[in-house]
């Protein structure tokens, strides 16, 4: 009887280890992949409007706004950027303050920027095709724009 205890205890005793030894590593597994998940993930650039589409004359000037919104976890740090010929058009604030091309954006906030367009008076008037490129070191997103200049 004292041997088939002695058996049935050291069947349990391996069992206790298997069990010891997946309840570590289950959760260091676990751990390193939300890990990897959170931080090495490429964070979404959320944007509104989709486009912009503005009508306007030579000589004159416009303000529209955009709202950008970081999901994911790390740097949010974004650059802004006019692209195509809207370029020396376009100059962006926030607050009522210019700023270069450098925003950053806060955990679970929405930054609202103004996209300002000022046109000289000797522009030809047409259609004009452009973006604005929003770029985090890890990825990037386009609000395409396009200027209509009245005649």
């Amino acid at each position: 009887m004292i041997n088939k205890l002695v058996d049935l205890w050291e069947e349990q005793k391996k069992e206790r280890k298997m069990l010891l030894c997946i309840s570590i590593i289950i959760p260091i597994v676990v751990g390193t992949i939300c890990f990897v998940l959170l931080f090495y993930s490429p964070p979404v650039i959320v944007v509104e409007p989709q486009k912009l589409d503005v009508s306007i004359s030579p000589g004159n000037s416009t303000v529209k706004t955009i709202s950008i919104g970081v999901i994911g976890i790390g740097d949010r740090g974004l650059t802004l950027s006019a692209v195509g010929p809207i370029v020396s058009w376009v100059k962006f604030s926030k607050n009522n303050e210019n700023f270069k091309n450098n925003i950053t954006v806060e955990i679970d906030k929405t930054q609202y920027i103004n996209v300002n367009l000022s046109l000289q008076s000797n522009i030809t008037p047409g259609d004009y095709r452009g973006a604005i490129e929003i770029s985090h070191k890890r990825g990037k997103t386009e609000i395409p724009v396009l200027v209509k200049i009245e005649g």
